[in-house]
C-alpha cells in the first residue's frame, strides 16, 4: 500500500465514532455517512496530499522513457526531461535547453510550473478553508 493510503486509513480511523452514531439515529445509511461525516472528516489530509503531490506532478520518470523511448513512440512518448536532454546534448542548444530547463528541473522535481501549481493548491486550501469565500 501506498504512503497516501496510510494517510487515508489512520485518518478513517481517526474520526470520533460518536458522528457516525448520530447519522444512524438521523436514517443516514452508509453512502451518507460517507459524504456527510467521513469525506469532511478526512478533508484537512486530503488537502495535504493535494499539496504534496503537486511538487511532483511534472515528474515524468526520465530515466525510463529515455530508455524506452524508439522511433515507433517517438512522437508520443516526448516529456519536457527527454527534450531538455535532446535539445541541450545531442542538438548542443545550451542555452536554449538553459531556458526550457528553468521551467523544469528534473532530478529534484522541483520547477516553476510545479510551484506555480502548489501555489494554487495552497490558495485552494484558504478557499476551502473560509468555507468557500476569497478575499
Amino acid at each position: 500500500m501506498g504512503y497516501g493510503s496510510i494517510l487515508y486509513l489512520a485518518a478513517i480511523t481517526g474520526v470520533d465514532q460518536s458522528l457516525y452514531e448520530s447519522a444512524t439515529l438521523d436514517g443516514a445509511g452508509r453512502f451518507k455517512k460517507w459524504i456527510y461525516v467521513t469525506i469532511p472528516s478526512i478533508m484537512p489530509i486530503v488537502v495535504i496530499q493535494l499539496v504534496m503531490s503537486m511538487n511532483g506532478i511534472l515528474s515524468a520518470g526520465f530515466d525510463n522513457i529515455l530508455l524506452l523511448q524508439n522511433s515507433q513512440v517517438m512522437e508520443r512518448a516526448e516529456v519536457l526531461d527527454t527534450y531538455i536532454y535532446k535539445v541541450g546534448l545531442q542538438d548542443g542548444r545550451y542555452s536554449y535547453s538553459t531556458a526550457v530547463g528553468l521551467f523544469h528541473i528534473g532530478n529534484q522535481n522541483q520547477s516553476c510550473a510545479s510551484d506555480k501549481l502548489c501555489v494554487k493548491a495552497c490558495n485552494r486550501v484558504r478557499i476551502i478553508g473560509k468555507g468557500g469565500s476569497r478575499r
